[in-house]
C-alpha cells in the first residue's frame, strides 16, 4: 500500500482516537473501542458482551452503531456506511448517467488523524467502493490507508467475534437487509437473539421462515445471530427450531 491514502480493499490493519485538540491522537487497540459518547463499557473477544443496547432513529431507522464496535484490529477511524445511488442530470434535466456516494450512519474516531498528508486520505475516505458485497460495508482509516470492509468476509475479519448489540445488528442488517429500531436483543450462552425482527429469516426468500415441532406447534423464526456470524432460527424461548 502506497502512502497518501490510497484505497485498500484487502484485509489490512484497521483503529480509532479522538483526544483533546491539538495532541496526538492515541490508536485504540483492538478490542479496546468505546464508546465517548454513552459512556458504554468496552470489553475484548475473549471478555463478555458489551452492557449497553446501540441507540436508533425511529424517524430514519438508522442504527448508531460504530461506538459499539469491539474491533478484531487496531484503527484510528471505523464508519458504518452505505452506498447511495443517484441520477446525474443534463441542463434540460434528461438523466446522462448514474452516481454512488457514501452515506455515513454512525462512525467513531477521528479520521485520518495520524496521515501524512490528510486531506489526500480524507480524499480517499470519500471515494465509494468499485463494487461491495450489497450497499453496507465499514471503512478504516490507519496513517495514509483507507481500508473497505466488505460483507461478510472482509467485515468480520475486522469485527472478530459478533459478540455485542451494535455488531449484531450491523451483521444481520448486512445479510438480511434493515432491522426496525424497535427490535429487542436478548443475549444466552449461544449468542444474540434479535426479537421484533422476523420477516428478516426469509428475506433472501422473500416469506416468513417458521418453526415446526412434532407437534404441530409452528411459530415465526427469530434470528439468533452467534459469535462465528451464523444466523439460525430459533423459538421465543431462544432455543433453535426445526424448519
Amino acid at each position: 500500500m502506497s502512502p497518501g491514502g490510497a484505497r485498500d480493499a484487502s484485509q489490512g490493519a484497521a483503529g480509532r482516537s479522538g483526544e483533546a485538540p491539538h495532541a496526538k491522537p492515541k490508536p485504540i487497540e483492538a478490542g479496546m473501542l468505546e464508546d465517548e459518547d454513552a459512556g458504554a463499557p468496552s470489553i475484548s473477544d475473549a471478555g463478555g458482551p458489551a452492557e449497553f443496547a446501540p441507540p436508533c432513529d425511529p424517524v430514519t431507522n438508522i442504527w448508531m452503531l460504530a461506538p459499539g464496535f469491539l474491533l478484531a484490529k487496531p484503527v484510528e477511524y471505523v464508519a458504518d456506511r452505505s452506498i447511495v445511488f443517484g441520477d446525474e442530470r443534463d441542463a434540460m434535466g434528461q438523466i446522462v448517467g448514474r452516481f454512488a456516494m457514501n452515506q455515513v450512519a454512525s462512525s467513531a474516531g477521528t479520521p485520518c488523524a495520524t496521515a501524512s498528508d490528510r486531506e489526500r486520505c480524507l480524499a480517499a475516505l470519500e471515494v465509494p467502493p468499485p463494487t461491495v458485497s450489497g450497499v453496507y460495508h465499514l471503512v478504516t482509516t490507519v496513517g495514509d490507508t483507507v481500508t473497505i470492509w466488505q460483507a461478510p468476509i472482509a467485515a468480520q475479519a475486522l469485527l472478530g467475534l459478533i459478540d455485542t448489540p451494535a455488531e449484531v445488528i450491523w451483521w444481520l442488517r448486512s445479510q438480511r437487509g434493515a432491522v426496525p429500531c424497535s427490535v429487542r436483543i436478548e443475549q444466552d450462552t449461544d449468542g444474540y437473539a434479535v426479537y421484533g425482527a422476523e420477516d428478516l429469516m426469509g428475506a433472501a426468500m422473500g416469506r416468513v421462515v417458521q418453526c415446526y415441532e412434532p407437534d404441530g406447534a409452528v411459530s415465526n423464526a427469530i434470528p439468533k445471530v452467534r459469535p462465528n456470524g451464523d444466523i439460525v432460527s430459533v423459538w421465543p424461548d431462544g432455543s433453535v427450531c426445526a424448519q
